[in-house]
């Protein structure tokens, strides 16, 4: 677990329940915050391992960068193997480049020790975000998946 501890003096600024958050200018509360927020992390490309699956950089805190493997939440891409997950993982590349910006709302580890997260990255020239999951599902390149026993 990573956390700051805060002095007296901080602690007394805030209620439970509040949300903080720790960047360049300290610590300070959030006030349009929602629990949506909790687990939002501000994170740079390091590669695309397949469809689903991403390699990044995750800024915790100002100087505090974890490396996460990433799957992505509510889909599963054709393995690599295949034409089709080659296809997945060759319009993933085409979108994100290693050392892209993306924002990513992770959720739980699954059973590989892979973060399931929701992506979004802005393209380039492109003033809107783009949720990476859905664009996946969207042109074909995966199938939803909850985590149970897949399909054949």
């Amino acid at each position: 677990m990573i956390y700051q501890a805060l002095s007296a003096e901080q602690a007394k600024r805030w209620s439970s329940g509040d949300m903080v958050r720790w960047d360049d200018r300290g610590v300070r509360k959030i006030t349009d915050a929602t629990n949506a927020d909790l687990f939002t992390y501000q994170a740079t490309l390091k590669k695309v391992i397949d469809g689903d699956t991403l390699l990044v950089a995750a800024q915790l805190a100002p100087l505090l960068t974890k490396e996460l493997k990433l799957r992505l939440r509510g889909l599963d891409c054709p393995e690599i193997s295949t034409a089709a997950g080659g296809a997945a993982k060759a319009f993933v590349e085409k979108l994100l480049k290693p050392g892209d910006e993306i924002i990513l709302r992770t959720t739980k580890p699954d059973k590989y020790d892979r973060y399931l997260a929701d992506v979004f990255l802005r393209p380039s020239g492109a003033g809107d975000e783009l949720f990476l999951n859905n664009a996946l599902l969207e042109g074909g390149y995966a199938v939803r998946y909850d985590g149970g026993a897949k399909e054949e």
